[in-house]
């Protein structure tokens, strides 16, 4: 479900990626509780759920103004969970594991599109200052 979301997401089909990925999150949730050595698959997925809510968010602005506030408070709520959830876990892949995947650097990027987004649609709120507060945090990642 997380890469057929994933998936979704790159071809900006955030509605499909939605259901699918709050089904992926109810079954990591089960899956992996707090204490369980891969609970980062269940953080990977607010990540990427969040993302879902954020480009949903983006595109419903002119349409739905109310609704697309309500969007992306939750996607940032759930982005910055999902962050925080794998930032300090050593068990998250990396790229030179298998996949080839950052999830780390993933999900920050996922922030900072997502505060830029919401910048865009919504000037003024002081959400381009915090997506570079998140560049900042991304430059750590990738070190010196």
């Amino acid at each position: 479900l997380a890469l057929t979301g994933s998936s979704l997401l790159q071809v900006q089909r955030y509605d499909a990626a939605e259901a699918l990925l709050r089904e992926c999150l109810e079954i990591r949730g089960k899956a992996y509780p707090d204490d369980h050595p891969q609970v980062w698959l269940k953080h990977n997925a607010m990540s990427l759920l969040g993302g879902a809510l954020a480009g949903q968010a983006a595109e419903m602005v002119r349409t739905d103004r109310e609704r697309s506030l309500a969007l992306f408070q939750e996607a940032e709520a759930l982005l910055l969970d999902g962050y925080n959830g794998m930032k300090d876990d050593p068990r998250v892949p990396t790229p030179s594991a298998i996949g080839g995947h950052d999830r780390k650097r993933e999900a920050l990027e996922r922030i900072i599109k997502f505060y830029d987004s919401w910048n865009t649609v919504v000037p003024d709120t002081g959400k381009a200052e915090q997506a570079a507060e998140w560049r900042t945090e991304l430059e750590k990642l990738r070190g010196p």
